[in-house]
């Protein structure tokens, strides 16, 4: 009985000491595609702790709630953490939802976090006939995929996931590919000034298409908040450029221009584009790419599409 009565008073000595635990409440309200709520839809709140001392410092995840929405679509959830919650909605016939970090301002005198009760939605996305399609992440391909050669253009496959003959498999140019790597100008004491620099460099990437009805065009969702269905349910008829240029521009410390840089890059295309001999369109493949386009001065290219 002694230890355990010891054990009760370190365990409310270290709440005390350590500080930054603290009521929370809020509410996650669901709704569907149509704005209508759902129902039963299963909803986990995780409500975040830092470690006590000694225990490597950091934050692990002290209560985790989970609670089914009502007829409202809504749920309630209160819990103590030390100011961060995150929640998402998982729910049959739907893709799964991640709801924004909710991270709370202040606290009350009476131990309360702030906003107290504020409501957070979530629109999930219902599962309708999911269309198989081909997958291809080139940043797990290995050998990575690299221009044979800086500043000249190749076609690329992308049934293949190859260059075109000669130098690989493919047979189709569905993509025209050609990175350019450039010196940038910088004053003659720039190194002296600069000894830990790199050797400045302007880098691009064209992305262009043989086909004049082909094309690309970019769409921005986050990877990390939202539905993991995250791009278009169907195919855009219109909006498709003939080209794409990615641009990264550096002083050697400075990052002037970084295309690469936005996480909710994402893009829409269409290859293979054919019409009739009235110049109607009967046929295209449409593809998605998820997440942005990446490259290095050496010529190594790589994104996932579908």
């Amino acid at each position: 009985m002694r230890f355990s009565i010891c054990c009760i008073i370190l365990m409310i000595v270290n709440d005390v000491s350590f500080g930054g635990m603290y009521s929370a409440a809020f509410k996650v309200k669901v709704l569907g595609e149509d704005e209508r709520p759902v129902t039963n839809a299963s909803v986990l709140a995780a409500f975040w702790d830092a470690n006590a001392p000694g225990y490597g410092g950091g934050r692990h995840i002290g209560e985790s709630i989970t609670k089914l929405s009502d007829t409202n679509g809504v749920c309630e959830f209160e819990g103590r953490c030390d100011g961060s919650v995150e929640w998402k909605v998982t729910t049959e016939g739907y893709y799964p939802f991640y709801g924004p970090m909710i991270s709370f301002t202040n606290v009350t005198a009476l131990g309360k976090l702030e906003p107290w009760g504020s409501v957070y939605y979530a629109s999930v996305r219902r599962i309708v006939n999911p269309i198989p399609m081909y997958s291809r992440n080139l940043n797990l391909r290995r050998p990575l995929l690299q221009v044979p050669e800086i500043d000249k253009e190749y076609g690329f496959d992308l049934m293949k996931a190859d260059w075109v003959e000669p130098f690989g498999k493919g047979t189709v140019p569905d993509l025209l590919i050609r990175v350019e790597v450039k010196p940038v100008k910088v004053d003659d004491d720039f190194f002296v000034k600069n000894p830990e620099a790199s050797k400045p460099r302007h880098k691009v990437l064209f992305i262009g298409f043989p086909n004049p009805d082909d094309g690309i065009q970019p769409f921005y969702a986050s990877p990390h908040v939202g539905s993991t269905f995250r791009l278009p349910r169907y195919a855009f008829e219109t909006g498709y450029e003939n080209k794409c240029v990615i641009e990264y521009i550096s002083d050697g410390l400075r990052v002037i221009q970084n295309d690469m840089s936005r996480e909710d890059q994402n893009y829409l295309f269409r290859v293979r584009t054919r019409r009739d001999e009235k110049g109607k369109m009967v046929s295209a493949l449409y593809g998605k790419i998820e997440g942005r386009f990446d490259f290095d001065q050496f010529g190594v290219v790589t994104f996932h599409y579908f």
